[in-house]
């Protein structure tokens, strides 16, 4: 190892010597003995504090704009405007209508842990405001330069305060005469330049302030909101108004979707859960899905909080609706007793601790159920649905789950016995479950003799081993995408459209316009940039063999692209390849055979060849499998031989 510097080994005036390593460029310190010295605590200086405690609260524009909301939100604001300028980067202007702040609570709202929320120790069991450490505008104002301009409710005057990196000056009278509060924080981070070097590009900053924005203002549909994204140069990226409206149509407004919409509240005679006051779900029907988790919101006591587990519950109560590894789109809200949970345990507030053995999965499972499946007979009464112990528990994996099985044990909704369970309990599943080593057959499609078709679903076929079953859509899907990803040119075909379809991208992909058009065209899709910025005129999309919503697949494709976080979608190879997946997939899905389609013989010999000559993988696009092997041994155990 190299030493940069220079320095002296026989010296005894110098007990301690510093030197640099090439390694380790920071300075070492070392005693006479060669041995790191020991460093005496001390306290940190306070704007150092002040710094750090800033980074738990603020780490990009969005979560300062999410405390701001929520301060305004609890001063009981009816109107809450925002414009944010750059994404949110050069300048957040926030301004409402709420109670204000006078003199004293001026100067004090700046300093750390300064709250009107709380007084004692007991207010901590029972937070009922969304805010409540006193930590977001003083976090805001250490980091930034800060300008609050606030008039109280019977107050005389005004008054104004600015903050320039955490440094007071004293209030001035302000020319405000009405009620309220706007909020200025302009040059976020320009004193921490560290932390601004990882901020993103200023329309995928002003993307996420939006999606924020919406969350928070999903649990207050009472609420008159607007927001505004511009540019430096006054060019208008993104306009959002909500107006005060039911929460069904707040819930439709946030997504932006087409589609029918349903909504469910049972109240704490039907729910039957100690401190569960209410719980609703509001959901669009099938086919409407997203690509992303995304699109499952959860709300408590009007906070918008994240549960990882919960979009997999919800997508498990659409079991059988929606296409694989697709979710759909739920809002979840819940009005329990504060008292039971604790909001205290994540810095930014985004995440918080359930009551013991309280399954929000399994609340909200039971819900959507309900609606999709059951709201069509009369309501049951209180006594006959689910109490504590029979709304089942979720436990789910945010990666795919391994393959499944005719038998899989998400056939059938929790709680309720499905065909064979009782043989499958006595045989044991695991000898009913696809051996991940079989992904790749040890025989050829072709050399199967074919038994026949059962459900216009699944094809029967004699192996050596055994019974082999096939899905004839996977199959079908998955040879038309191996021939679509190979030769996309010559295999799609174009449909012109009498009028275009103008697709609005998202603000993360606004300023990728080109790009994203480009690898549509590919696949057959037809267009141009148009007039509106950000914008893309379709003028011919694939012919597909079947009706096809095209504007929900193109949305879908572009939030997936969305949630990929592509910063350069021309020089991401691997980005490249997942969009191509992504719509062969599409295309090959749409064309294939369907369920409920009986197919010749003459058409499953066919299918069967196709599959040998294809690139092999096990499962279709979407990740079902494309087949299953029963051998001899299982079929002899079912019979108990």
């Amino acid at each position: 190892m190299s030493l940069q510097g220079v320095y002296e080994l026989d010296r005894p005036e110098a007990p301690d010597l510093v030197f640099y390593t090439a390694m380790q460029p920071e300075m070492i310190k070392l005693d006479a003995s060669g041995v790191n010295a020991p460093q005496s605590i001390r306290l940190l200086a306070p704007e150092i504090i002040h710094r750090i405690a800033a980074g738990e609260i603020v780490d990009r524009p969005s979560s300062l704009l999410k405390e701001l909301i929520e301060n305004s939100l609890d001063a009981k604001a009816t109107e809450i405007k925002m414009t944010l300028i750059e994404g949110g980067i050069e300048k957040i202007q926030i301004e409402d209508n709420g109670w204000g702040m006078s003199l004293g609570d001026l100067r004090a709202c700046v300093q750390r842990h300064a709250t009107s929320k709380i007084s004692k120790l007991e207010d901590l069991d029972a937070i009922a405001s969304l805010g409540f450490r006193g930590e977001a505008l003083a976090a805001g104002a250490s980091v930034s330069k800060l300008k609050i301009d606030t008039f109280q409710l019977g107050a005389k005057e005004g008054w104004q305060l600015e903050v320039l990196g955490g440094n007071k000056r004293d209030p001035t009278p302000s020319l405000r005469t009405v009620a309220g509060t706007k909020i200025e924080v302009q040059d976020l981070f320009f004193n921490v330049p560290a932390r601004k070097q990882f901020l993103k590009r200023s329309s995928t900053e002003l993307s996420e302030c939006l999606e924020i924005f919406q969350n928070v203002a999903l649990g207050h549909p009472q609420v008159h909101f607007e927001f505004f994204g511009i540019t430096s140069g006054g060019e208008l990226k993104a306009e959002k108004i909500l107006k005060p409206t039911t929460s069904l149509e707040r819930f439709k407004a946030v997504t932006g979707l087409s589609g029918n919409f349903k909504e469910l509240v049972w109240n704490t005679d039907q729910l039957k859960v100690p401190g569960l006051n209410r719980a609703s779900v509001r959901l669009g029907e099938p086919p409407l899905a997203s690509a992303t988790q995304k699109s499952v919101k959860l709300t408590v006591n009007s906070r918008f909080v994240v549960d990882k587990r919960l979009p997999f519950a919800c997508r498990e109560g659409f079991l059988g609706l929606l296409e694989i590894n697709a979710f759909p789109v739920v809002w979840v809200d819940f009005e329990i007793d504060p008292k039971l949970l604790d909001v205290n345990v994540h810095p930014q507030k985004k995440e918080i601790r359930w009551p013991p053995a309280f399954s929000a999965g399994g609340i909200a499972y039971k819900l959507i159920r309900e609606i999709l499946f059951e709201s069509s007979r009369p309501q049951s009464p209180a006594s006959e649905l689910a109490t504590p112990q029979e709304i089942p528990s979720f436990t789910f994996s945010a990666k795919p789950s391994s393959p499944v099985t005719p038998f899989s044990e998400n056939a059938n909704p929790p709680n309720s016995p499905g065909p064979y369970s009782e043989v499958l309990k006595n045989l044991g599943r695991p000898n009913f479950r696809l051996n991940e080593t079989h992904v790749v057959p040890d025989f050829t499609f072709s050399s199967l003799r074919v038994v026949g078709e059962v459900g216009a679903a699944w094809i029967v076929c004699e192996a050596e081993s055994g019974l082999i079953l096939i899905d004839q859509h996977a199959a079908h899907e998955r040879v038309q995408f191996e021939k679509i990803l190979s030769r996309p040119d010559s295999l799609v075909r174009s449909k012109p459209l009498m009028v275009p379809l103008i697709i609005e991208l998202p603000l993360g992909l606004k300023d990728q316009a080109a790009a994203v058009l480009l690898h549509f065209q590919k696949f057959g899709f037809e267009g141009e940039l148009s007039s509106k910025p950000g914008s893309i005129d379709f003028n011919a999309l694939p012919d597909a063999d079947r009706s096809l919503n095209w504007e929900n697949q193109i949305k879908e494709i572009l939030e997936f692209l969305l949630e990929e976080s592509c910063e350069n979608l021309d020089s991401s190879q691997g980005l490249k390849n997942k969009l191509q997946n992504k719509l062969a997939a599409s295309l090959a899905c749409h064309g294939s055979v369907r369920r409920g389609q009986r197919l010749t013989n003459e058409q499953i010999s066919a299918l069967l060849r196709d599959l040998d000559s294809v690139e092999w993988g096990g499962f279709c696009p979407h990740g079902r499998p494309v087949w299953f092997e029963l051998r001899h041994s299982q079929i002899e155990n079912f019979f108990h031989r």
